[in-house]
């Protein structure tokens, strides 16, 4: 057991003061702030992150809209209708790299970190039937629909708060391990409540301040395996439908460790050698957390097509609610070092599951052709984003499931993200294409939109067979949380930083026309 000895000697280094009043926030998951931040470890989060990653739309390297004309897999991802429009059989194999460059400012400091991953993009086949009348195409196909890969990290001195701040709230997941390592400890003689071991001695206003380095990465992809099958109905009338199985895997990793630089920690209050006296004060403390999540699903999409004329073309197909399975494993490690290089470490582990109520998304679209070879496609894909739902299991998350959705509910907006692009097929038979899109903000109160620009073609090797280079720069700029915690006067608050993220992603593949 922790020496009384040894808390009430720490006291005694800063300035007595009466213990503050213990603050309990009824729900400390979602921390109520006037600031809304994303944070890729709220389960609230990923179900929408999860859910707004099975959009064609979000798929590295081509973004053309598809929903009333046929480019690729990703196409029939948009409406399976287009799928009719293929006058000829194929296979499609692609290979897609990801660059993700990040700018972080923290603390009035900025760093910039690169992550390059590569990954395959789309495998497939479709099979073009000619009939009496129109054609009945069918097939199946894998195709990438996002990339979570991102990486930045974060480097300041903070005077106001500590990482430990979060450790020392009520029911924290790291509690147990924070005081096992002298992260956190008794803040009074009483052993009332609990206290950052950098506040231990301190009225909050005394607050010695801290080094912080940290590092945050994202990895992983998701994905969709669908089959599929589209008919001219009638005299330019055609219909499609599919159904697929979506998967992801999303890793995070956090790196953040706190530094006493200027040894203001200095005492000899800590025993590291159980003679029951201290010798030495702490150094650094350094948490490393991973959360793996894996998630699968069915999916099913329905599309119609009708030609208007020579020329124009309309587009409309609707994907319905589905259900996401979701299993997340976590580790977590506090390691803290003290002054004379002895250290304590401790861990925590487990697994949990939950499925996410993904909501239905409904696609419209048109598309222009020329008998120059030119063709202009614009697309609008509305997905209403409040109407996600995530349900855990068992009768002791009722409460937090409830919390969360009305989270959701409250937080998240109705999105609609527009496409559009134009497309060039010379007489030799090479395609060149530019795209653009737009994707609305999530946050019903951040302006955090998204643009994306592709460019691209496809070059024809001999009679049946191509080689295609596609590629998408896209940006955005996003509050992002560093780490959630109660501060010296025992309010929930929340560090973010503010990033700027530019992506390149690059494409390349070979189809095989038979």
């Amino acid at each position: 057991m922790k020496s009384l000895r040894r808390v009430f000697a720490l006291l005694l280094l800063g300035v007595a003061s009466q213990a503050p009043t213990v603050f309990t926030s009824p729900v400390l998951a979602q921390v109520s702030t006037d600031q809304v931040s994303t944070n890729p470890v709220l389960y609230s989060q990923q179900a929408v992150e999860f859910t707004t990653s099975a959009s064609g739309a979000t798929r590295p390297g081509l973004t053309l809209p598809g929903t009333a004309t046929a480019y690729d897999f990703g196409s029939i991802l948009d409406n399976p209708a287009s799928a009719a429009l293929f006058r000829q059989g194929f296979f499609d194999l692609s290979l897609a790299a990801t660059n993700t460059n990040e700018e972080a400012r923290y603390l009035g400091g900025t760093q910039t970190d690169n992550q390059l991953k590569g990954s395959l993009s789309s495998l497939g086949f479709v099979v073009a039937l000619p009939t009496r009348a129109g054609v009945l195409n069918f097939g199946g196909s894998y195709v990438q629909t996002a990339s979570f890969n991102r990486a930045y990290s974060v480097v300041g001195f903070n005077q106001d708060h500590t990482i430990t701040d979060q450790f020392k709230i009520p029911g924290s997941t790291y509690e147990g391990i924070a005081f096992e390592t002298y992260a956190i400890d008794y803040g009074d003689v009483e052993q009332t409540y609990l206290e950052s071991i950098f506040r231990v001695g301190f009225t909050p206003e005394q607050y010695p301040g801290i080094q912080q380095e940290a590092e945050i990465l994202q990895e992983g992809i998701a994905g969709e395996w669908n089959a599929f099958i589209a008919t001219e109905f009638q005299r330019n009338l055609f219909v499609g439908a599919s159904i697929g199985v979506t998967n992801g895997e999303k890793t995070y990793k956090r790196t953040f460790l706190e530094l006493d630089l200027n040894n203001v920690y200095n005492g000899d209050f800590i025993d590291t050698n159980n003679d029951g006296e201290g010798e030495t004060d702490v150094d650094n403390m350094l948490l490393d957390d991973e959360f793996q999540s894996e998630y699968s699903g069915l999916s099913a999409r329905l599309g119609i097509i009708y030609q208007v004329g020579e020329m124009l073309r309309i587009g409309a197909s609707y994907k319905l609610p589905s259900t996401l399975n979701v299993t997340e494993r976590y580790d977590s490690v506090i390691r803290t070092t003290m002054d004379n290089a002895e250290f304590f470490q401790s861990s925590l582990s487990g697994d949990f599951e939950y499925k996410i109520k993904q909501p239905s998304t409904l696609s419209a679209g048109l598309s222009i052709g020329t008998a120059q070879g030119v063709e202009f496609a614009f697309g609008a894909d509305y997905t209403p984003l409040s109407n996600t739902e995530i349900n855990y299991s068992g009768l002791e998350t009722f409460l937090d499931e409830r919390i969360d959705n009305e989270y959701i509910e409250s937080v998240y907006d109705d999105v609609l993200d527009l496409r559009a692009g134009l497309t060039y097929t010379a007489p030799v038979g090479v395609t060149v294409f530019g795209s653009a899109l737009y994707q609305a903000p999530r946050f019903k109160e951040l302006s955090q939109e998204r643009l994306a620009f592709g460019f691209g073609g496809d070059v024809p090797v001999n009679r049946n067979l191509s080689v295609f280079i596609n590629s998408r720069l896209s940006s955005f700029n996003e509050t992002s949380t560093v780490y959630s915690y109660e501060d010296g006067f025992f309010q929930p608050a929340v560090a973010t930083t503010d990033l700027d993220v530019l992506t390149l992603d690059l494409q390349v593949g070979i189809k095989a026309r038979f």
